[in-house]
């Protein structure tokens, strides 16, 4: 059996490692790393940057979310680990990764708690949801539409929409100065996951309480 390759580095090009190695294969790299490079870290710090936004995009991906941010974590110790072994010499890694790569390891668990907390069956029980959607079965539509549509104050509608796009229920772009909305591909009920978000992720609060209330 072939043994499996690490990854280079020095040499692999951000793009090739984003298209065809995993995140462990990526942590396994660095773990592997004989010594510190600029430019090895800043391939890593690339790659790890578009994953994340990559990652928090998708609908409903834990697996994939849970995977990242533990090869984050493991870059980020094996970093930290030899940052104290170098500074005993006088010498340090270059400045700034640890804390990036923290932020990205803090995004992904904010993003956790939010598919976490999705609740689209109930959402469409809350009042003009049903409408909105209603009408975005026709296809995508202004924001000033709907608000002619569902007889809403633009604050109002733009309250109801937040919601509805936190729950996965719509989908919202910027079309110069117009907003377009349109259903989500995964506007489905998501069960909500047993997930373990970094401990100095803080959870925001829901819109839910309002809008019922309202």
């Amino acid at each position: 059996m072939k043994a499996k390759s690490v990854i280079d580095l020095e040499q692999a090009r951000p793009e090739r490692i984003e298209d065809d190695a995993s995140p462990l294969d990526l942590a396994e790299a660095v773990e592997a790393l004989p010594a510190w490079s600029a430019r090895g870290l800043a391939v890593v710090n690339e790659v790890l940057t578009n994953w994340v936004a990559d990652a928090i995009g998708r609908p409903n991906d834990h697996d994939g979310l849970i995977d990242l941010q533990s090869a984050i974590e493991r870059i980020r110790y094996a970093v930290a680990s030899r940052s104290a072994g170098l500074a005993q010499r006088g010498s340090t890694e270059p400045a700034g990764y640890g804390d990036r790569w923290g932020a990205l390891s803090d995004a992904i668990a904010a993003r956790h708690i939010v598919l976490a907390e999705r609740a689209p069956e109930r959402i469409r029980g809350l009042s003009h949801v049903a409408k909105i959607e209603e009408l975005l079965k026709q296809g995508e539509l202004k924001q000033s539409e709907l608000e002619a549509g569902v007889g809403l104050k633009p604050s109002r509608l733009s309250q109801v929409l937040s919601l509805m796009e936190a729950h996965g229920l719509i989908e919202r772009r910027s079309s110069g100065k117009e907003k377009l909305v349109r259903l989500a591909h995964s506007a489905v009920a998501i069960e909500p996951a047993v997930v373990r978000p970094a401990t100095n992720a803080r959870r925001g609060a829901s819109y839910l309480t309002f809008l019922e209330a309202a």
